[in-house]
């Protein structure tokens, strides 16, 4: 059949009865599923925003086009105006699409054991809050899982609570995404098992994290990352101090990011608050990234190969701008770290380098920037085949002794193509290089204002 047609009147399912087509509900139509019952239907289902179904039995809407609505199942479950979890929980496990419609519910722990797909109906970012105790507000366990136009307020909960927890402890799952979600006060907002299994193909755009207490995203063992205008913002969190990295991604393969933004606070305690650690990770594209305020480093990776870099910028760190270790076969074009403009900045903390590049193989970059460094500007050591072709050290701190450029030896076939040390500051105390091995060869050196320079190869200038 195409379409099964139900006039008003109640109809019971006492049975197992499966519809392999669409389903229209007429007004005044009524379906109770008994608890010996189940009701499956492979089709979409029309029915309006209304209350239809009652009784305690299985219900599966596997609707491949349209969506249905929480209200459906009002009947089946007690109605409690100050904890909606188990009329959220009857609509994830019945149906494969639903919208939730401003109604501002309140929810404890949620388990996703079914592919589905939620979506806010309405102008703006329709409420979801988490009531008082929730440690895990969404567990997920299922491939195909999406979520859209969504504000998801976590306040309420727990000491380390998570909003979206992926349970690959055993299991491997795939197609995982969220749009246009605006998460408030979690710990954790993406978080996974680190089990077993992996999570492939997970896609997160218009995300915003706000309030953020610990690390925003945790995720291990994915193929396929995707992060599009992702933000992580710690600053307008009164009281809230947070000494742990933004994102963590581990042993991923296949990581795109595109405006991403780690908002960090200068209140923040200690020195681990990072942006970025990204650990054994392959084949990752990043495209205009920003770490803002950090209290920590503000990239960090580590044994990682494949990367194709291009604009990312630290702006303000109180421990090192990028930290490479390990890098293989990779472009970075247009990075920018800046120490400088910190409003209080403990200065005597804080006298990191803006880079830190070690045992790196293969590895190009263009076009440099150390901008107002609070010590030496770029730290390179143990490096084989790698070029920098544009560096420019361009402001640094009054009465500084540190170098522009500090070779820490182990290098193999280092070449700087473009080498300026342009300082600005008149009390600048320390030298534009120090050279210990033959591993770094520097051309077309301009050195300004370094309290010892000269020229060095091809083209330089002193």
């Amino acid at each position: 059949c195409k379409k099964v047609i139900l006039g008003a009147g109640t109809f019971s399912v006492d049975g197992d009865l499966v519809i392999d087509c669409d389903v229209e509900i007429s007004a005044g139509t009524k379906i109770n599923v008994s608890e010996s019952g189940s009701l499956t239907v492979n089709g979409d289902f029309f029915a309006g925003k209304r209350k239809i179904f009652s009784g305690g039995g299985k219900i599966r809407l596997n609707m491949p086009e349209t969506s249905g609505y929480v209200d459906w199942f009002l009947n089946t479950v007690s109605e409690n105006p100050n904890d909606h979890t188990a009329l959220l929980q009857k609509a994830f496990d019945s149906m494969s699409r639903f919208f939730i419609t401003d109604e501002g519910y309140k929810i404890s722990e949620i388990t996703i054991a079914k592919p589905v797909s939620v979506t806010g109906l309405g102008t703006h970012r329709v409420p979801i809050n988490a009531k008082t105790g929730v440690n895990t507000l969404f567990t997920v366990r299922s491939s195909d899982v999406s979520f859209q136009n969504l504000l998801i307020r976590m306040a309420s909960a727990n000491e380390n609570n998570i909003c979206f927890f992926f349970d690959t402890s055993a299991d491997s799952y795939e197609n995982f995404s969220a749009k246009d979600v605006y998460i408030d006060s979690a710990y954790a907002s993406f978080k996974d098992a680190d089990g077993e299994g992996t999570y492939g193909n997970v896609f997160l755009s218009g995300i915003t994290m706000q309030t953020s207490k610990d690390t925003q995203l945790v995720t291990h063992n994915v193929n396929g990352l995707t992060l599009i205008d992702f933000a992580v913002l710690r600053r307008h969190g009164a009281g809230i101090s947070c000494n742990m990295p933004g994102v963590i991604i581990e042993n991923a393969d296949g990581v795109r990011m595109e405006h991403l933004d780690v908002n960090g606070d200068w209140t923040d305690t200690g020195t681990d608050g990072h942006g970025i650690v990204m650990r054994n990770c392959r084949n990752v594209t990043m495209r205009k990234i920003l770490m803002e305020y950090i209290c920590g480093t503000g990239f960090i990776f580590e044994n990682c190969s494949g990367f194709d870099l291009e604009n990312i910028q630290t702006y303000t760190f109180k421990n090192v701008g990028l930290y490479i270790d390990g890098l293989k076969d990779s472009t970075i074009r247009i990075v920018k770290m800046t120490n400088g403009n910190s409003v209080g900045q403990d200065d005597d903390a804080s006298k990191k380098e803006n880079y830190i590049i070690r045992n790196c193989e293969n590895v190009v970059f263009d076009s440099v920037i150390s901008n107002f460094a609070n010590n030496t500007g770029i730290v390179i050591g143990g490096c084989r085949n790698m070029t920098i072709n544009g560096f420019m050290y361009s402001d640094v701190r009054n009465n500084l002794d540190a170098f522009v450029l500090l070779d820490e030896g182990g290098n193999e076939n280092v070449v700087i193509n473009g080498f300026t040390d342009k300082s600005s500051v008149s009390k600048r105390k320390g030298k534009s290089y120090s050279l210990t091995g033959n591993g770094i060869t520097i051309k077309s050196a301009l050195l300004a204002m370094s309290k010892y320079y000269e020229i060095i190869t091809e083209g330089g200038q002193g």
